[in-house]
């Protein structure tokens, strides 16, 4: 029989999701989707020392060792809370199954769970007129519903590939999808295989990824990465090419009345990296609820800025689909457009191969 003294043990999901992602393999899997606005009060906290114990020491952490990180890191914070988070920690599992896949499907479940509430929150706010974002609304819906990855990616991974053929040194940093997941997508189109395929020949296609790919590829888990950050990578390792998804998600330091001032900006310094260091930037981001089933998609559709975006890029690509949404409509309209008169604005037709990350 449990004292009534001793701390009752807590089994939420963010319990049980910080004390998993203690382990550094685990936390390896999970950190892209896994992040600080899922937790709030004392578990945001913890959540933020995990990840700096794992950024700084790059091993598994023990329970005791977070409570000294905890202490290390807040000298100012009352003893009152110090030990409320002791006690959060006293309770945290920290078993972790040999394949993990126990422990994935409870952070897959908290992560619909966080979504449904994002959605929730968004639906409210379009409804009383707080706010018009119909497209990332829609986006955080399709991400639930579907665990495809979206065109606009897989086209990006075809773009990359075809850099890589030509021997590029090409950095894709990826806040939307896992990053093993984007370099998989990247390879796979680069051979032009279904998963299944590469399975079954894996043992002919390894060498080839290490002599063709690996020199020329890199792909980086990007949450939380600032566009100084990105400056600094790209002056430090000179790549011809790098892919940005989604450029809208990058920190940028400045205090903005309007989000689409901070879009802006965030599109300016884009363009400066790209100039500063004689690279190619693409930027990826979602359309607005306008580009909703249409064919020609133009730069005034993008989500969140209809021209502060769009002034600071060369060219800019919609990809529009119409009819179903079922995986045999395989067709998909490539849109040319720029917010100036000067150019060729216009649209072509593509097809994509949805099972081996192609457009043809």
């Amino acid at each position: 029989m449990m004292n009534e003294n001793e701390p009752s043990k807590d089994i939420s999901l963010e319990l049980q999701v910080l004390g998993f992602i203690l382990n550094k393999d685990f936390y390896g899997k999970v950190k892209n989707i896994v992040s600080r606005d899922m937790f709030e009060g004392r578990y945001a906290t913890l959540f933020d020392t995990i990840t700096y114990g794992h950024k700084t020491y790059d091993i598994d952490i023990h329970p005791n060792q977070l409570s000294a990180l905890v202490n290390d890191r807040n000298p100012a914070m009352p003893k009152s809370a110090v030990f409320e988070l002791y006690d959060i920690i006293g309770n945290l599992p920290t078993h972790i199954s040999p394949d993990m896949s126990l422990e994935l499907d409870v952070v897959k479940n908290f992560w619909v769970r966080d979504r449904a509430r994002q959605i929730g929150e968004k639906a409210i706010a379009i409804f009383t007129g707080e706010s018009e974002h119909f497209g990332e609304l829609k986006t955080l819906i399709d991400m639930v519903e579907d665990g495809r990855m979206s065109d606009k990616t897989t086209f990006c991974a075809f773009i990359a590939a075809s850099y890589v053929k030509q021997k590029q040194k090409v950095v894709y940093w990826a806040n939307e999808e896992p990053a093993e997941k984007i370099k998989l997508r990247i390879i796979q189109s680069y051979f032009g295989m279904t998963y299944e395929e590469m399975n079954s020949g894996a043992e002919a296609l390894l060498p080839r990824c290490i002599e063709e790919i690996e020199p020329y590829l890199t792909v980086m888990d990007s949450v939380g990465t600032s566009m100084d950050e990105l400056n600094d990578y790209a002056q430090l390792n000179e790549p011809d090419v790098m892919f940005c998804d989604q450029l809208d998600k990058f920190r940028v330091s400045g205090e903005f009345n309007r989000g689409d001032e901070r879009l802006k900006e965030t599109y300016v310094l884009a363009r400066e990296i790209a100039k500063r260091n004689r690279l190619l930037v693409w930027s990826v981001s979602q359309a607005s609820f306008e580009a909703h089933d249409r064919q020609f998609i133009d730069y005034a559709m993008l989500d969140g800025s209809r021209t502060g975006k769009a002034g600071e890029a060369d060219v800019i690509i919609g990809i529009g689909k119409t009819g179903t949404s079922e995986e045999e409509n395989t067709t998909r309209h490539i849109c040319i457009s720029k917010n100036k008169l000067n150019g060729w604005h216009g649209m072509f037709n593509s097809h994509i191969d949805i099972q081996r990350g192609v457009y043809y």
